[in-house]
């Protein structure tokens, strides 16, 4: 996979984050250094927000296919 910055990342481009590869599906523009990537886990397609921090894709939340759910009782 090549190591795509947020500088030149474009839709459908193939990025490795962690020790997955995936495909750029959508690019915010807000925010530079966020895309939205998805990747198959088995036999399911997995979509996950992921971030550019010190010259490297990570998941945005600490694992993959995990959300951080608040509640407010």
């Amino acid at each position: 996979m090549s190591n795509i910055s947020p500088d030149n990342i474009k839709l459908k481009d193939w990025i490795s984050v962690g020790r997955r590869d995936c495909v750029v599906c959508h690019i915010y523009e807000n925010e530079s250094n966020k895309v939205e990537v998805v990747y198959l886990d088995r036999d399911r397609a997995i979509n996950e927000d992921v971030h550019f921090v010190d010259g490297k894709w990570s998941f945005v939340y600490n694992d993959p296919c995990v959300m951080q759910i608040t509640v407010h009782i």
